[in-house]
């Protein structure tokens, strides 16, 4: 590839590095889409099967922004632009605090859904906004793309984490361990103990998809989905059977694009 052309894609896969972080460019504060510092929120749950990690999001008053539904190849390409960030290292040991419903979905269907932030400086204490919590000690065997986000970014906005982010889509396994009395020391968001503590493993994987068409209705009724998710209300079914078609279609375009290389 051109160095100008190799130039233009790190800074690429940079921006999109430090937006999925929520470094947002000041220049950006205003924008629905790039100015919103919680993107990854709304950005994993697209990842997700099921509706299920948005009624815990939400559920924790976290928003979903409806500006990302409005263009999913916008959310596809900056996915991809994050993967291809991702390389091979050698074997690591981090660390995740996760929520009981996400680590539940990640049970049932044997993989990690989305992107999944770690760090190798233990388990931190800024998540303990969450519900019910599932703390996850996780070996990274090599092999593993991921990115290390101090050897990607010279400097970003949440350097002390020494966070490791992951690829959507890998294989895990897992097995609780004994609660010790530091583990049973963190809390959630309602002062209660951690729900699972244990030890993880995860493994490369690139599951199929099929593709679903995208239209304008589509894209109306899952913005419909995300404001009555937002106000604590239930959408209808039908409604929320539009709205997996959309994520069908973002799970399509990135596993395509994982595919690929």
């Amino acid at each position: 590839m051109h160095s100008d052309k190799m130039t233009a894609l790190r800074r690429e896969q940079t921006d999109a590095l430090r937006f999925y972080e929520g470094d947002i460019d000041k220049t950006e504060a205003e924008d629905r889409f790039y100015g919103d510092a919680k993107a990854y929120v709304t950005w994993n749950s697209l990842l997700f099967e099921g509706i299920e990690t948005e009624e815990a999001r939400t559920e924790e008053n976290r928003i979903l922004n409806e500006a990302f539904l409005e263009d999913p190849d916008r959310v596809i390409h900056l996915s991809n632009l994050i993967l291809s960030s991702m390389t091979s290292h050698s074997d690591v040991d981090v660390f995740r605090v996760e929520r009981l419903a996400d680590y539940q979905m990640f049970m049932k269907t044997g993989i990690l859904q989305s992107f999944i932030s770690t760090s190798k400086n233990g388990f931190l204490g800024s998540y303990e906004d969450k519900n019910d919590l599932v703390l996850m000690k996780m070996h990274i065997p090599s092999g593993v793309p991921y990115a290390d986000m101090a050897e990607l970014l010279q400097s970003y906005a949440k350097a002390e984490e020494a966070e490791i982010l992951l690829p959507p889509y890998l294989t895990i396994h897992a097995e609780k361990l004994e609660m010790t009395e530091d583990i049973m020391c963190i809390r959630d968001r309602y002062g209660k103990p951690p729900a699972v503590y244990c030890q993880a493993e995860v493994e490369n994987n690139i599951p199929a998809a099929e593709y679903v068409k995208m239209d304008a209705e589509i894209i109306d009724v899952s913005k419909r989905v995300y404001h009555l998710l937002n106000a604590h209300e239930n959408p209808n079914t039908a409604d929320v059977q539009k709205y997996l078609q959309y994520k069908e279609y973002i799970r399509y375009g990135v596993m395509k694009g994982m595919r690929n290389g």
